[in-house]
């Protein structure tokens, strides 16, 4: 008997999708009834020119504490230039699928869900307007 086993993400769990010209991101997270995340690793996918790669924490360190990827933008004056939104974590920059920085409320105007002990910052949606200005929903805050 023959294994196949095809190029693609290492799980079927698809929370939301952003598509630009040749490149598709998929974010794997996920949220409870009450919108809060359910602790799905942090991990992301880019398919581009026919092959899947995978932003995960066995490949971007920093993703090691994160949980529940739930929005991408990506950058439409750099393809390669991605922003991930976090439930807890905030704003996760990539280029290149390589980490750039976190975006939370201790270097940014993102805000913290409570008082300032309580770290928990969620970016449930993102988009680029026409000027190339990133909007992104912080909730709770």
């Amino acid at each position: 008997m023959t294994a196949f086993a095809p190029n693609g993400p290492s799980t079927s769990e698809v929370y939301a999708m952003s598509i630009s010209n040749e490149y598709l991101w998929v974010a794997r997270g996920n949220r409870s009834e009450i919108w809060v995340g359910v602790y799905k690793e942090a991990e992301a996918y880019k398919f581009s020119y026919e092959n899947w790669s995978s932003m995960a924490r066995n490949n971007i360190s920093a993703l090691d504490t994160m949980r529940d990827i739930v929005s991408v933008a990506i950058d439409p004056a750099n393809k390669e230039h991605v922003y991930l939104g976090s439930l807890a974590a905030g704003l996760i920059e990539l280029n290149n699928g390589s980490f750039v920085n976190l975006w939370n409320e201790q270097n940014s105007s993102l805000q913290s869900r409570g008082d300032a002990s309580f770290h928990w910052v969620g970016i449930y949606g993102m988009a680029y307007d026409f000027s190339g200005n990133l909007w992104v929903t912080n909730c709770y805050a």
